[in-house]
């Protein structure tokens, strides 16, 4: 296997030994609630039945984006609801910015590579 470039991945990235099965569970807990559109939240036993997970592993999952405040819950017990929290759009805001300083800079080492 050749190595990869930086920001490319293999075709199967979830094979790779750099990946880390937490993490990626993490992410696909917030791409799940980022569905929830109408806003009404997932309970934990909806977001493990989604991804195929216990509800103790869903559960312990939620409660660390929680604790980091990437998700956010109301209610209590059986009525308990999940949804995505305020950290992701501090890191959002973040992203966008970062990207739009970058494009003048990308721009113009195109142009200068163009030139030569």
């Amino acid at each position: 296997m050749s190595a990869l470039e930086p920001g490319e991945f293999a075709e199967h990235p979830e094979e790779s030994r750099y990946w880390v099965k937490s993490v990626g569970r993490a992410l696909d807990v917030l791409e799940i609630l980022a569905r929830d559109v109408d806003g009404k939240g997932m309970s934990v036993t909806e977001i493990g039945s989604e991804l195929g997970l216990s509800k103790s592993a869903a559960f312990a999952t939620l409660y660390t984006l929680q604790a980091r405040g990437f998700v956010r819950d109301e209610g209590v017990g059986m009525m308990r609801k999940y949804r995505l929290g305020a950290a992701l759009s501090r890191l959002g805001t973040v992203a966008t910015a970062t990207e739009m300083l970058a494009r003048p800079r990308v721009s113009q080492a195109s142009r200068a590579g163009a030139q030569l």
